[in-house]
Parts: structure tokens; C-alpha cells; sequence
């Protein structure tokens, strides 16, 4: 689910992984876990990389799938 508007692909969009402090700005945190969240692809784009909002919910139990699909993701 996106963290910004709660979609998902059940809902015909698409998923992208964000960097909460874009990589242009901040590249050392390009692969840093902490500044990745799940957005839709609408959301992201619509952040751009002036935005440093962080949408991820603070102790959010589904928040620990997101970060493990995000981890298999950086893996692959």
C-alpha cells in the first residue's frame, strides 16, 4: 500500500520505492533503509525531490512488510 495515500495495485496503481531525501541531494542514502518508503507511483511523483515527507506510520506492524519487500527488492 502506498504510505502517502493508502493505495494499492488492487487498485490499479503502480508501486514505486521512495527516497524520502532524494538521491540527488543526499546519494549516501541512496540504499539506506531508513530513508526508503512505499509510495504509488502517482504519490511519487507528485513528492518530487524538493519534498522530504515522510508518510511511514510510526509502529505500524504492516510497516515491517513493506520493509521486507523493499529489502528483497534492494537484493535482487
Amino acid at each position: 500500500r502506498c504510505m502517502c495515500c493508502g493505495g494499492s495495485p488492487d487498485d490499479g496503481l503502480v508501486i514505486h520505492v521512495d527516497h524520502i531525501k532524494s538521491r540527488k541531494t543526499h546519494p549516501e542514502l541512496a540504499l539506506t533503509e531508513d530513508n526508503l518508503q512505499v509510495l504509488c507511483e502517482v504519490c511519487n511523483h507528485g513528492k518530487g525531490n524538493w519534498d522530504s515527507t515522510d508518510w511511514r506510520p510510526v509502529d505500524n506492524p504492516e510497516m515491517d512488510n513493506d520493509l521486507a519487500h523493499i529489502r528483497a527488492i534492494m537484493q535482487s
